[in-house]
């Protein structure tokens, strides 16, 4: 007589008490249980890890922001090869520094943080020769914007699934970046057309007309990011953002009419004084957008953070 591993295992459950026999079925259908609780918690934490990176992204390109805000004024030095920030440089470099020590883990970001931190040392000992300044602290900033870009595609938040912190993503990312290098560089030209004869204006006219038409398509861009961000959050982001975004829009309307005079006429002292006091009020504001917007934007991923933990709770 042949004895199957079937006709065993059913003889085994016969001789189970109806106690066992339950306890059996209990813990077989537990054994369900706890396997689709394992794939809910892996896909949970999915979103959870990726929302952790895009906080770490954010938290890095803050330190990048701080020195791109610093550097980039540089660019306008025409005068001489004084560096008026060479005090600052040693605590930039150990921010970056630390940044990318914090921050920088599987970004491959570790190259560009150097590049960055070579650049701004670089700024501290230029030849004093005319324009080396601005020549320099452009290679630093391009560094910078290359290691922003990096942080945000790396991180996630290029990525972001939420429209509300997308598009204050945007801004923070690619929108206030470009506006601050499209400033520094309209400043620069309208100072050197401002002392510049009328007869020999041409060609540098119609850079700085190429410059505005960029800023002011810039600037439609930053409207319409802070729009949709507005339209696609709870009114707190709205609340917390509109008086920077309306500061800005004043701050840099500013600024263009200061400079386009410059670019167009002939002005005196005063008149480059006041371009260069609306420069670091648009700068000054920028910082205040762009500082805002980074909070809001770690306030929203932190939120999402916690929304997926507790629904992760409800469904187990």
């Amino acid at each position: 007589m042949v004895i199957t591993l079937r006709g065993i295992f059913l003889r085994l459950i016969g001789r189970l008490t109806v106690g066992r026999k339950l306890a059996l079925i209990y813990f077989l259908d537990l054994t369900a249980v706890i396997f689709v609780s394992g794939i809910l918690i892996h896909e949970k934490y999915i979103a959870i890890d990726f929302a952790k990176k895009e906080i770490i992204g954010n938290q890095y390109i803050g330190t990048v922001r701080d020195a791109l805000l610093i550097i980039a004024p540089l660019g306008n030095d025409v005068n001489d090869g004084t560096v008026p920030f060479a005090p600052m440089a040693h605590v930039l470099i150990a921010q970056i520094e630390q940044a990318e020590t914090d921050f920088g883990d599987a970004m491959g970001t570790k190259q560009l943080s150097q590049d960055f931190s070579s650049a701004i040392k670089g700024l501290r000992t230029v030849d004093p020769m005319r324009n080396m300044v601005p020549a320099k602290a452009n290679d630093a900033f391009t560094a910078g914007r290359a290691l922003l870009t990096r942080i945000g595609n790396q991180s996630n938040l290029i990525l972001d699934p939420d429209l509300d912190s997308y598009y204050t993503m945007s801004l923070i990312v690619l929108r206030f970046p470009e506006l601050l290098e499209v400033q520094t560089k309209m400043h620069w030209l309208a100072l050197k057309l401002a002392g510049m004869p009328v007869a020999q204006r041409q060609t540098d006219q119609t850079k700085f007309l190429i410059l505005e038409g960029r800023i002011d398509a810039i600037m439609k861009g930053i409207e319409s990011d802070y729009e949709e961000a507005f339209a696609a959050s709870n009114p707190a982001l709205k609340h917390n953002l509109q008086h920077s975004k309306k500061d800005l829009q004043q701050a840099i309307d500013a600024f263009r009419a200061a400079s386009m005079m410059a670019a167009d006429v002939a002005v005196d002292a005063a008149g480059i004084r006041n371009l260069d006091a609306l420069d670091q009020h648009a700068i000054s504001t920028l910082q205040s957008a762009w500082a805002q917007a980074d909070v809001e934007l770690a306030r929203m991923l932190d939120t999402r953070l916690q929304e997926a933990f507790h629904r992760m709770w409800i469904h187990l």
